[in-house]
């Protein structure tokens, strides 16, 4: 998936400014970490990249694709974020934390049973390798 963000801006009622025209472009494929102190708008960004916050001003495109909130349901099964404090559900296997974010594309009952199809158990066995993380955590 391509990622690229065009002067994007977040601003809050009271005045500050959480990011200020910020653009970039990701090229599929392409690995990105954001470091920054704390409050600097790393998960700002984020929320912002995942459709759960709206910015201010400034656009985003996710595969040439603007996001908006019409576009939104299309583009959101695509993409998966990881927060310093996880957010993972502990009760759950490490497979479906990671298939977590499929759950509106599959059918109920997959979701519900953990019971996932065999190209989604490929794709978390490569999202985990490609971050340097055993494969053998998804048995």
């Amino acid at each position: 998936m391509r990622v690229e963000t065009s002067d994007l801006t977040l601003s809050h009622a009271s005045g500050p400014l959480s990011l200020d025209a910020v653009s970039f472009s990701l090229e599929e494929g392409s690995l990105c970490a954001l470091q920054g102190m704390s409050g600097a708008g790393k998960s700002t960004l984020l929320g912002l990249i995942g459709g759960h916050i709206a910015p201010s001003s400034g656009r985003i495109f996710i595969d040439g694709l603007l996001l908006n909130p019409a576009t939104l349901a299309r583009v959101r099964p695509q993409i998966g974020q990881v927060y310093q404090d996880h957010r993972l559900v502990r009760q759950a296997s490490v497979l479906a934390n990671i298939a977590a974010g499929l759950a509106p594309t599959l059918p109920l009952w997959r979701a519900l049973t953990h019971t996932f199809p065999a190209a989604v158990e490929a794709r978390a066995a490569m999202l985990l390798d490609a971050l340097g993380l055993e494969t053998t955590l998804l048995r």
